[in-house]
């Protein structure tokens, strides 16, 4: 519910600043939805089996991490992954997207589960 809104407001937000009235594409909406699948399917498990001080802490130091890394090492990173995104976007086999989607429906059910044993044997 919460993709659904946030691409609600994405929209509605290019639609005032650009006057753009185009709705996404299904492979953007996928996108999207893919993509927070996927972060929720790593993050799910952790937030089960760490403290919340934990995962503040774990979540400043990878981004003190990312940032080091952008800057020292890999500082056209942005930009490759933009473009990876942009060559995935212009693929037309739709058995790579069926593909694709069946992954991750199985990485956030395998999360799912993991979540579900974890909060098993922290409350008994």
């Amino acid at each position: 519910m919460f993709t659904s809104l946030f691409v609600i407001v994405i929209f509605v937000g290019d639609l005032v600043v650009n006057g753009n009235a185009a709705l996404f594409s299904w492979k953007e909406t996928l996108l999207i939805f893919g993509l927070v699948m996927v972060t929720t399917a790593f993050i799910l498990p952790f937030s089960y089996k760490f403290k919340s001080q934990y995962l503040l802490i774990a979540s400043a130091v990878l981004f003190g991490l990312y940032i080091l890394a952008i800057s020292f090492f890999f500082r056209n990173l942005n930009d490759r992954l933009r473009e990876l995104i942009q060559e995935f976007m212009t693929l037309q086999e739709i058995q790579f997207y069926f593909l694709a989607i069946l992954m991750i429906l199985i990485l956030y059910i395998a999360s799912w589960l993991l979540s579900i044993r974890i909060y098993e044997r922290k409350v008994f």
